[in-house]
């Protein structure tokens, strides 16, 4: 479907071009979130990612003229339905609307509304961080939520963002331990993809886990749920 709404885009004439945008701006869009049906195909993250398709199908529909009046009408009918339980079902924010009211909240100098589980997460995650790591002080964060560093007001010590690879070569885990060499502070968050075990960073990045546990000292975080785990470095 994606594949076909670049070729209608390539091969369009320009006056074609306002009767097939539905059903290409459906198909480009869709294409930046494709990876999730390869690397994260979960429905909680289909749910996130799918919704261009629903659009690029709609526009199909508008293009086939042939199709009869009635069969196009239900066809869109079932579209709407099947978008609807995508978002209210599995979509990880919207399945607490109706639920709960938004709250207002202040993260890294900016105010949001979220959603109250979501509020009060960050708010302990908050606390934590600044109760512990001074304000010109490092901390590295692994192996996902890169996120968190624009709300702690830090710069990640590496370009790399996610850390979910599995068997990380040698050379990129010794790329990681010289990068963390001034770093005192890391902050794991010790869980894998859909809680796949060797997908959880001392598994995937063993060398750069063996680092850590060496060179660090486990820091009790009551507040945080268990998987949360705070390391500074020995003296």
């Amino acid at each position: 479907m994606l594949a076909l709404g670049w070729w209608s885009a390539l091969s369009a004439r320009a006056e074609d071009l306002p009767r097939r945008a539905l059903f290409i701006a459906g198909a480009v869009l869709g294409t930046f979130t494709i990876h999730h049906a390869a690397v994260r195909s979960d429905p909680s993250h289909l749910a996130q990612a799918i919704h261009p398709t629903f659009l690029a199908l709609f526009g199909a529909l508008a293009l086939r003229g042939r199709l009869p009046g009635w069969l196009r009408q239900g066809l869109a009918s079932v579209l709407f339905v099947a978008a609807g339980f995508a978002a209210f079902n599995h979509h990880p924010s919207l399945v607490h609307l109706g639920r709960a009211s938004l709250v207002k909240t202040e993260l890294g100098g900016s105010s949001v509304r979220l959603l109250p589980v979501h509020a009060d997460y960050y708010a302990r995650l908050v606390r934590t961080i600044e109760s512990h790591v001074g304000s010109d002080e490092k901390l590295f964060i692994a192996p996902s939520r890169p996120g968190l560093y624009p709300i702690f007001h830090k710069r990640s010590p590496s370009w790399w963002i996610y850390f979910f690879v599995p068997e990380a070569d040698r050379a990129e885990q010794e790329a990681l331990v010289a990068e963390l060499q001034d770093v005192p502070w890391i902050l794991i968050v010790d869980k894998g993809i859909a809680d796949r075990e060797e997908l959880r960073f001392r598994n995937s990045y063993d060398r750069v886990w063996a680092y850590i546990t060496t060179g660090y000292e486990r820091v009790p975080t009551p507040e945080l749920e268990p998987y949360h785990l705070l390391f500074r470095k020995r003296e």
